[in-house]
């Protein structure tokens, strides 16, 4: 099920209340009750065992010899330690919403020179070699802005791309910004779970980073949106985080973070709030206020009990069957 742009959510609002014109500042007025409204409900869908309604997975790539990643800000790292251009090779690389297109690469034989030729086109340092010698391009900003891709430029004497980076879906990444609390961490190419550990649990038990290294860590803390790891990566691995988001502040522009089969009691909400706000010191509030909460507590409850019905209804679960288990899981050691 799809996501409703916050765009779409206030334009329905208005209707709802009538006030179908430009005015940014009710538009600003219900931006401030929808980003309530969104907390409340997170917290409401948890407390509900609608966790997979408030949870995100994606990815991002550890930094080889680096203890901690911020997942605010995009990097990609390619796997190839070598290479040789040919006449013709342009690469375009896309940064924080500018593009740098048609970089010439062609007299380049090594990945130091591919780095020189991004940095050069950019007048920046967001290109290096990682400590295993691949490319690496880190983003300059944190946030919904930092998005980080490369691709073929426009002419290319090769596939120039698969030279540098052989997985395709690694060739672009944006920050992670809604992250809440992680509960899952896994590096699924030696399908090993990353355990999820107190931050100070991780600091005692690893006071000098540097001095332990591994392909994947054993463990992982989470602290002021770094992900500090346990030991320290000694490879660019792509980590899977499954977390609860955190119900960010809503902007035009944006999407919403739940599902659109939860918007009435959004929209229900933030017309409440905009009835207090309109009616405020009228001998009418109280009446309007407790009709219209009445009604948001009926839908609040209907939407739930519709919701909770679903859950488990696409997975193999035994409670749907007469008898018998789940299939197997793999064994995790």
């Amino acid at each position: 099920m799809g996501k409703t742009t916050v765009n779409n959510m206030l334009s329905s609002i208005k209707q709802r209340i009538d006030y179908d014109i430009t005015d940014t500042d009710l538009d600003t007025i219900l931006l401030d009750a929808m980003g309530d409204g969104l907390h409340e409900m997170k917290q409401l869908l948890f407390e509900n065992d609608l966790k997979d309604d408030v949870s995100e997975s994606k990815s991002f790539k550890t930094i080889a010899g680096q203890a901690y990643r911020d997942i605010t800000k995009a990097v990609i790292v390619g796997d190839l330690t070598t290479f040789t251009g040919q006449a013709n090779d342009t690469i375009d690389v896309h940064i924080d919403g500018t593009d740098y297109d048609d970089i010439d690469i062609a007299s380049a034989t090594t990945i130091a020179l591919v780095v020189t030729a991004i940095n050069s086109a950019t007048s920046g340092t967001q290109a290096s070699t990682d400590a295993n010698g691949y490319l690496q391009i880190l983003s300059d900003t944190t946030g919904s802005t930092s998005v980080v891709t490369i691709a073929d430029g426009t002419s290319t004497g090769q596939t120039v791309i698969a030279e540098l980076f052989s997985v395709a879906a690694e060739r672009t990444q944006s920050a992670i910004t809604d992250v809440d609390e992680i509960y899952r961490l896994t590096e699924r190419v030696n399908q090993k779970p990353i355990d999820m550990i107190d931050y100070y649990d991780l600091i005692a038990t690893n006071p000098k980073p540097s001095s332990s290294t591994a392909s994947t860590p054993d463990q992982a803390a989470e602290w002021n949106d770094r992900i500090y790891f346990n030991p320290t990566p000694s490879e660019a691995q792509l980590i899977y985080i499954d977390y609860y988001i955190d119900a960010v502040a809503p902007v035009a522009g944006a999407t919403l973070p739940f599902k659109s089969k939860y918007d009435s009691i959004l929209k229900q909400y933030c017309r409440l709030e905009f009835i207090k706000w309109q009616l405020r010191g009228n001998p009418a509030l109280n009446n309007a206020v407790i009709v219209e909460e009445g009604l948001l507590t009926k839908k609040i409850d209907a939407l739930i009990v519709k919701a909770s019905k679903n859950v488990g209804k696409n997975r193999g679960q035994k409670s749907r069957r007469r008898g018998g288990q789940s299939g197997p899981r793999r064994v995790i050691s």
